[in-house]
């Protein structure tokens, strides 16, 4: 409630602007420090504020010089003429290929063997089957530790009581920051 009626405050009632000191007040112990005699004055007796200087005049702006006319380029020079290519001689006619070697006389070809008849496969051996390899000590004596499987627990999800967390930051946050404005110094 104390919040309401400050940020209503605030908000409405409080006065807005800036201050503007229209009235110069001044005051002094008289003399002889022991307090007893008082001055205060007030009203017209302030001074009037020093009247505001002359702006300086700006200088004028020096003119700036004519550029100078940019010099001709010089002339491009003739090309040279580019002298006649030499005349390239002519390649000699290859050398004539070597003759053709003789074909050697077509040899008859041997007589085919005799066709042999397949003998039969022997039927395959059994393989031995491997021994066990020999066992290095003797087997640990206590019994092997067996877990139970894996259960994750249900997340139990509590309903939210209260006020959320943004409405008690924004609880503390507002009245902080308009307490701020409205005791800065103006």
């Amino acid at each position: 409630m104390l919040t309401v009626l400050t940020l209503t405050w605030l908000l409405g009632g409080a006065p807005g602007g800036t201050a503007v000191a229209d009235a110069c007040a001044s005051a002094s112990v008289g003399p002889g420090g022991d307090g007893t005699g008082a001055v205060a004055v007030a009203g017209d007796g302030c001074p009037s504020p020093p009247p505001t200087p002359c702006p300086t005049p700006k200088p004028t702006p020096t003119p700036t010089p004519t550029p100078s006319p940019t010099p001709k380029p010089p002339p491009k020079p003739k090309p040279t003429p580019t002298p006649t290519p030499k005349p390239t001689p002519k390649p000699k006619p290859p050398p004539p290929p070597p003759p053709a070697p003789t074909p050697r006389p077509a040899t008859t070809a041997p007589r085919p063997a005799p066709a042999v008849v397949p003998t039969p496969t022997p039927p395959p051996r059994p393989t031995p089957t491997p021994k066990a390899p020999p066992r290095a000590g003797p087997e640990p004596s206590s019994p092997s530790v067996s877990y139970p499987p894996y259960r994750p627990s249900a997340h139990r999800h509590t309903p939210p009581s209260g006020p959320s967390l943004v409405s008690l930051t924004l609880l503390l946050t507002v009245p902080a920051v308009f307490a701020v404005a409205a005791l800065r110094p103006r």
